[in-house]
């Protein structure tokens, strides 16, 4: 039979579906395979491409995670509408062709621009933080982050990230807070400007205003993307 037959076509994509993988499972760089057994997920809303099985899907209530956690949502514009799903099968979740990425927390903490958190287990904890020693630096997004919390598996989009190790003792990373896609819970950013590129342009540059991180309590990262995701810009 030739593999590219129909009949193969379909037999491989039996075999690729029982193959025993983790609950978080990429199908190439832009699809997500989440596998789901008699517990819940919270996954963004209007991202599920696809499911198999008994599956229920339902809208995140108002105030599931917190009145603080609304009203902070409401000043920010920050957060991502997520609906929950639950039962028995999986489920296809993409998000406009963007790369995913998936990582597993174990007890620890990660900060993510809300956009860009595609799904998480319901054993992971949501809140949105203010980035604190910004300044006056209200214009970007980088000012406003959710933090993901616990143990369990999580997935967030970007246009291809680029992680920076931040290592105690060593040199400070710098970036531009538009094109940062997250940061490890363990680092605390500050504002870093740049007088001398601002100067020799002779104007505002995005590229005088950056966060810098050390790292005060261990190995740390910071992930960044060729794309600075500005408020001014609209995401196609």
């Amino acid at each position: 039979m030739s593999q590219y037959s129909t009949q193969e076509v379909v037999d491989q994509a039996i075999l690729e579906n029982e193959k025993q993988v983790e609950v978080f499972h990429q199908k190439g760089d832009n699809l997500l395979q989440i596998f789901i057994h008699n517990n819940s997920f919270f996954i963004k809303k209007g991202c599920s491409v696809g499911y198999v099985g008994n599956i229920t899907f339902e809208r995140e209530r108002v105030f599931e995670k917190g009145i603080g956690n609304f009203v902070k949502r409401r000043l920010s514009s920050e957060g991502t509408s997520l609906m929950t799903a639950s039962g028995q099968g999986c489920v296809y979740v993409a998000d406009r062709g963007r790369s995913i990425k998936v990582l597993r927390l174990d007890n620890e903490s990660i900060f993510i621009k809300g956009n860009d958190v595609l799904a998480h287990e319901a054993t992971i904890k949501t809140d949105i933080k203010f980035t604190k020693n910004l300044g006056e630096y209200v214009g970007s997004q980088g000012l406003w982050t959710v933090r993901l919390k616990g143990t369990g598996y999580i997935a967030f989009t970007s246009r291809g990230v680029y992680t920076l190790p931040v290592i105690p003792n060593g040199a400070p990373v710098y970036v531009d807070a538009d094109a940062m896609v997250c940061y490890s819970g363990n680092l605390n950013p500050s504002l870093h400007t740049d007088l001398s590129i601002k100067t020799f342009l002779a104007r505002d540059s995005g590229e005088s205003i950056q966060l810098k991180f050390e790292a005060l309590k261990g190995v740390g990262f910071v992930m960044i993307q060729p794309y600075e995701e500005s408020s001014k810009k609209t995401d196609t």
